[in-house]
């Protein structure tokens, strides 16, 4: 007998199986993820140009389970796909990306044999519940608990069917059920999560609901609040959730300035740029290989994150940057679902105030970290050099020590500017900004924005607009044309670019072409 992890939602189905071993299916990480996306790529007989429609799946699904909200199993991917294009939400006002949560949860109410004219009344029991473990901090109720809670709830809102009814039913839906000790709670975190959502989204009017919606976007550095931001968006398309989002985005790292990585903020490292080697492109398309070479890694190294923050265990100094870090980049993430995620629904001029308000955060950040490393490079270079000196054995002069550690210091400053220039475009970029990014990059004419908007092009797009770039890129700091070229090697690692097409890449941008492994030909 195989079932899937939703049958043994109930004690009642689990007693059926006690007999049976147990099994499940661990979750897929990226190179089984990227397996079954080109299965259903195949399976719809959907064009793949240069990956085009892998990496939009790939974004979509990444999107869509957000760090943790929905594990990523077999079922719940191929849900999720389907639900994609094929799901009709119950709701008019549920947002495009809501359908696939909806969908999930529909399915389970559908499985117990709810009839349609039932379900508007459990959703609506369900965001009530779930907000009043918000308001109370738990995570469940005992069964006196829940037979309470209801008998209020009748008093409030017309209840078409019994108490009793209710609990019966629900328990077999694999959403709200009586776990192994005997409390009532949500099966999985994500149904928590977007109820609360549910409930706030359908109160925006009310003060106390604005206020509870304030303290969730002003502490999105809790991943509850998080996952509860991004829900309430997908439930509602009401401008006033945009602003709080975007007033918390707006005072992030305010204390600096943006950063633009013009010539005269990036001279103190150019000197070292000048001494790099230019970067490599393979002559022969090994654009599948580098994927999974890619994937893998990201498989054998998956973050780890700390989800309780206050307890970083660093000097109180570092431990409060780390928390305004981690609050700022959480707060960045947030806004770029609600970008990728809803670039279609939204006016322009919201979208365009969206995304230069988290591009600019990240600039912040940028020249907060670059401030530093100029103001404590001396500090740097006598640290590594003194324990070096010190080291037993020790072969090199004071003088070569300290040019190391200078090159060294100058590949930190270098290392940053790339990836919030990445992060940034991973963030806050997708197909659907692709004419907003575009524009601001015209307006904001600076190297950060259009290395931005260059990557955006080159990752979202497909596309390499050669004469521009190979203009602009002229114009710029030694240190962000290495820069550049380092995201024009990963652009030509990872995608279908004939060899024609590299030697123009190649002569453009100062950079060598040659096969860095073997000549396949031979």
């Amino acid at each position: 007998i195989f079932v899937d992890s939703l049958f043994n939602g109930s004690i009642e189905k689990q007693k059926l199986i006690d007999y049976f071993k147990s099994y499940s299916i661990s979750e897929f990480g990226y190179v089984l993820r990227k397996k079954i996306i080109e299965k259903w790529i195949e399976f719809n007989c959907i064009n793949d140009k240069n990956y085009c429609t892998e990496d939009e799946l790939a974004e979509y699904l990444e999107t869509t389970f957000v760090r943790g909200i929905i594990p990523f199993t077999p079922f719940y991917i191929l849900t999720v796909l389907a639900a994609r294009t094929d799901f009709v939400p119950l709701n008019g006002d549920l947002t495009s990306k809501g359908h696939c949560y909806q969908a999930l949860i529909y399915i389970s109410l559908r499985k117990a044999n709810i009839p349609e004219t039932e379900i508007g009344a459990f959703l609506n029991i369900l965001s009530n519940i779930s907000f009043a473990f918000y308001q109370e901090s738990i995570s469940s109720y005992s069964e006196d608990q829940l037979n309470g809670f209801l008998e209020v709830y009748a008093e409030r809102y017309n209840l078409p069917f019994e108490v009793k009814y209710f609990v019966k039913v629900i328990s077999r839906s694999a959403i709200f059920h009586k776990n192994s000790i005997g409390q009532y709670a949500f099966y999985a975190p994500y149904f928590y999560h977007y109820f609360v959502a549910k409930y706030l989204a359908d109160r925006l009017s009310d003060k106390d609901t604005q206020k509870y919606i304030a303290t969730i976007y002003n502490n999105l550095h809790i991943q509850m609040n998080a996952y509860i931001g991004i829900f309430l968006v997908h439930h509602s398309k009401d401008v006033r959730l945009i602003e709080e989002v975007l007033v918390n985005t707006m005072v992030l790292y305010d204390k600096y300035e943006e950063i633009n990585l013009t010539k005269e903020e990036m001279r103190h490292i150019d000197d070292y740029a000048n001494k790099l080697n230019n970067e490599i492109i393979e002559k022969y398309d090994k654009s599948q290989e580098e994927r999974m070479k890619l994937l893998s890694y990201k498989d054998t190294h998956k973050e780890e994150e700390n989800e309780d923050l206050d307890e970083i265990s660093e000097p109180e100094e570092i431990r409060i940057e780390l928390l305004n870090l981690k609050k700022a980049m959480r707060t960045v993430e947030v806004m770029g679902h609600i970008l990728k995620n809803h670039s279609g629904e939204l006016e322009r001029k919201h979208l365009k105030e969206c995304y230069v308000n988290a591009m600019n955060a990240y600039r912040r950040i940028c020249n907060r970290f670059i401030i530093d490393f100029k103001k404590y490079e001396e500090d740097f270079v006598d640290f590594v050099v003194d324990r070096i000196e010190n080291m037993e054995e020790n072969s090199f002069t004071r003088e070569d020590v300290s040019k190391y550690a200078q090159s060294f210091f100058s590949f930190f400053n270098m290392s940053i500017i790339y990836a919030t220039i990445r992060r940034t475009a991973d963030a806050v970029g997708s197909k659907g900004m692709m004419k907003i990014i575009k524009e601001v990059s015209e307006e904001i004419q600076n190297p950060f924005t259009y290395c931005v908007y260059l990557q955006c092009e080159m990752w979202y797009n497909k596309s390499l607009p050669l004469e521009d770039a190979k203009k602009r890129y002229k114009e710029f700091p030694l240190s962000i044309q290495h820069v550049i070229q380092r995201f024009l090697k990963e652009f030509t690692d990872l995608h279908h670019v004939e060899y024609r097409e590299k030697q123009q890449i190649a002569a453009s941008f100062n950079m060598k072409l040659s096969s860095l492994d073997y000549d396949y030909e031979k």
